[in-house]
């Protein structure tokens, strides 16, 4: 990686000398680069149009995405391109999430109702169906207050990975935002973790 991101002043190496969240976070912003976003345990920073750097208060959420994409590859989650030994920082693929409810369902032809529901559906089932067959079985089965939906190709491509990462014991998959397109235009789970009884 090159030591400076272009138009910025940020040095990665000099970023990798520093000793805690509080000096890394000044450093990036002082650096001049985007804020993406801040959560309770990292916040990201665009290096590039393709790669976020994610400075972590507490490292356990960066492990934890480490390990899903050690197990999973790039077909289910961002890839991760280097990381501190003890996770403060990361460099992750940047991820375009849906902006809106709205935008999830036009790209998908899926709501986050129906996504609430079809996981918990999973949770209760037991079987080894296809993605297309326990797809049927909800939409053949499932209560009046679940949304109607006509899923796009991504939207089954959305279902295909859902099921898996569901029967993988994968929990809170089932917001909208915690999906998105890569720059490859690879569809991810951005947020796949969490696991049923953590």
């Amino acid at each position: 990686m090159s030591n400076a991101v272009e138009g910025h002043t940020f040095d990665m190496h000099q970023f990798t000398q520093l000793k805690n969240y509080k000096e890394r976070n000044a450093y990036a912003k002082q650096s001049g680069l985007l804020m993406l976003g801040a959560g309770i345990a990292r916040t990201a920073y665009a290096l590039s149009p393709t790669k976020v750097l994610k400075v972590a208060t507490d490292a356990t959420q960066s492990q934890t995405e480490n390990a899903a994409f050690e197990k999973y590859g790039k077909d289910l989650v961002p890839v991760i391109y280097e990381h501190d030994p003890n996770f403060a920082w990361m460099i992750v693929e940047r991820t375009q999430t849906f902006p809106t409810e709205e935008a999830f369902t036009s790209a998908t032809g899926l709501t986050e109702n129906w996504l609430i529901h079809y996981g918990d559906f999973l949770k209760s089932q037991h079987s080894r169906l296809s993605p297309q067959q326990e797809f049927n079985h909800f939409e053949k089965r499932k209560s009046v207050d679940v949304d109607d939906v006509t899923p796009t190709k991504l939207g089954m491509n959305l279902i295909e990975k859902f099921t898996f990462l569901s029967k993988e014991g994968i929990d809170d998959i089932d917001r909208f935002d915690h999906w998105g397109i890569t720059p490859d235009k690879r569809l991810v789970c951005i947020d796949a973790g969490s696991t049923h009884g953590d």
